[in-house]
């Protein structure tokens, strides 16, 4: 099914006013949504138990585990669910993976050198532990895989992905009845467990420097010009965003309306989001590269919840809550900027297509609404046709241009 039609499709689903009205619905679509699972938030008005969700533990920092989607109740949907006897009771198998990033993997490392790791972490590993949940360790293996290739960086990370390789393996019995932390398996099997992480990591790398595949690297790109363009020009506000409108149709073709959101929030001054501050504090611009960077790899983290196939079994038989242990209260600010409303995942073509939910008001609407016009919309389909982007090239060309603050002058077409 071509993405135009799943995007209506949906739209209509989401218009619903009750959950019986959207069951109507998928079925009136069942030949275009057969292999289609769907998971529709909902708010706590809705009669819907609620899922296992969001838990804070820290008030101040927001510490805490977080899913992507907008609401704390969830409504699942597919063909094999709505072909269950009417008012019969339905078993939906639910898959709860909590990603862990680098500051995560940082603390879990901390508790086995035994320092001192923060109490909001070890609150955090209780939950998870006692709860019997998944954990994704991905986001932390593709931040740091380029510095096991680096002889300046190896022998640390090296002795970190220790702890991340005992982590994936934690005797969770152990931890829970004697508080403390050992492996499941032998040291032997460890050992080839890290030696497999590294001849991946390896792999990986050379694979990433070979085809420019990206994976901070866009989010990066996008925040570099937002910054460039908030810190170089005194326009007025609503001139600034039509400046990136104009970027990201007239440069890039797409319309990143996560990355339009945010630029309007900082240009209008409109939050004060902690993730904006740095950018605000009209730092040096090497300096500032920096922090983007960090940045970036916050937005590549939800990119990859919102995104991973990795979350469903091949069979499609469970529905995947994704969720991410953070310590970061901007990151958290991003999750609710953007949360999704629903998720739709296709077997046939192995894809999630993400539904979200916008902080938007009708200025903003206005501003992006001619972009998408029919005609815009396939004017930037034609240009990206047969147009191979190497991502890394891209950025390193973004990064001179705005260290050299030329970057308004620069064209990659």
């Amino acid at each position: 099914m071509d993405l135009q039609r799943l995007n209506q499709i949906m739209s209509d689903m989401l218009d619903s006013e009750t959950n019986f009205e959207m069951v109507g619905k998928f079925l009136y679509n069942e030949k275009y949504l057969d292999d289609f699972k769907i998971i529709v938030s909902s708010d706590g008005g809705s009669p819907l138990p609620e899922y296992f969700g969001n838990k804070k533990f820290d008030d101040k920092t927001n510490a805490g585990v977080y899913s992507i989607f907008s609401g704390s109740k969830l409504f699942f949907l597919d063909k094999t669910l709505l072909s269950s006897p009417l008012h019969s009771k339905v078993d939906v198998d639910i898959d709860y993976t909590i990603s862990f990033d680098t500051q995560a993997i940082s603390y879990f490392d901390s508790m086995v050198k035994q320092k001192n790791a923060p109490a909001v972490f070890i609150k955090a590993l209780n939950y998870i532990v006692e709860n019997d949940l998944n954990l994704d360790l991905m986001p932390y293996f593709i931040e740091n895989s380029s510095k096991l290739c680096d002889n300046l960086t190896k022998e640390a990370t090296l002795d970190t992905l220790k702890s991340y390789q005992l982590l994936r393996s934690l005797d969770r019995d152990h931890y829970l009845k004697q508080g403390k932390i050992r492996s499941s398996l032998s040291e032997s099997i460890n050992q080839a467990e890290i030696d497999a992480l590294v001849c991946a990591s390896e792999n990986f790398h050379q694979l990433y420097q070979a085809s420019g595949l990206p994976t901070y690297e866009y989010p990066l790109i996008w925040l570099i010009h937002i910054a460039d363009i908030y810190i170089g020009s005194n326009k007025s506000p609503s001139n600034k965003l039509n400046d990136f409108l104009r970027c990201c149709h007239d440069k890039f073709h797409n319309m990143p309306l996560r990355y339009i959101n945010i630029a309007y929030l900082l240009f209008n001054k409109k939050s004060n989001f902690m993730f904006f501050r740095k950018i605000q504090k009209g730092r040096d611009r090497k300096d500032l590269l920096k922090d983007l960077e960090n940045m970036a790899w916050d937005l590549h983290h939800l990119h990859w919840l919102e995104d991973n196939k990795a979350f469903y079994d091949k069979d499609l038989k469970k529905f995947a809550i994704k969720m991410i242990l953070t310590f970061d209260n901007g990151l958290v600010e991003l999750i609710k900027l953007k949360a999704v409303k629903a998720l739709a995942y296709s077997l046939k073509q192995n894809e999630c297509f993400p539904m979200y939910t916008y902080a938007e008001d009708d200025s903003l609407k206005s501003d992006i609404a001619v972009y998408f016009s029919p005609e815009l919309i396939k004017e930037r389909a034609d240009k990206l046709k047969n147009k191979e982007l190497n991502a890394k090239a891209l950025l390193e060309k973004t990064k001179n241009s705005f260290l050299e603050n030329s970057l308004s002058e620069d064209s990659f077409y």
